[in-house]
């Protein structure tokens, strides 16, 4: 488990992701014991939670950051203007490393305890991690098809994913 405290690894899931790195194999030891596994629960849903206080929210900030990335002189073109989607992948990497981290800390208690309320206390979490990243893959296929006017035509007519309930 990291030493890190928990602000800076906050901080660290909001940094650009490196392909590179994601592909090195970190030497991560596996929790040994249930106190370890319920710790990692623990610490990876204070991370979501202080990251994503309402799923509906949260992707509609992520929206506007990647909204605010498209120049302002795409109304006066008719030129597709796509913005920078890597706002919205960097936010989907980052929630994909908790739901991983959450992973790893469940998948030992279903190992030791079976199903379990620990166990499912975890899959809670990662259910409403999986949440997130359909909402946001969802505007992330917009952007990258079309771009902004894709985005804005399914927006006006409530197509988005996070707009059709009530998360």
């Amino acid at each position: 488990m990291s030493d890190l405290p928990l602000i800076t690894r906050l901080a660290k899931l909001f940094e650009p992701h490196n392909s590179d790195k994601d592909e090195e194999t970190d030497e991560v030891d596996e929790p040994q014991t249930l106190g370890e596994c319920i710790t990692i629960l623990k610490e990876t849903k204070d991370v979501f939670v202080s990251l994503v206080k309402l799923p509906t929210e949260f992707v509609q900030g992520m929206l506007k950051k990647f909204l605010d990335t498209v120049p302002d002189a795409a109304a006066d073109t008719r030129i597709v203007q796509k913005g920078d989607v890597t706002v919205i992948q960097d936010a989907i990497d980052s929630i994909q490393d908790l739901h991983h981290e959450d992973h790893r800390g469940q998948d030992m208690i279903l190992q030791m305890c079976g199903i379990c309320d620990e166990w499912k206390a975890g899959n809670a979490i990662c259910e409403a991690m999986r949440l997130v990243i359909a909402l946001l893959d969802d505007i992330l296929d917009h952007a990258s098809m079309s771009g902004v006017t894709d985005i804005a035509i399914a927006h006006e007519l409530g197509k988005l994913m996070y707009q059709r309930s009530d998360y």
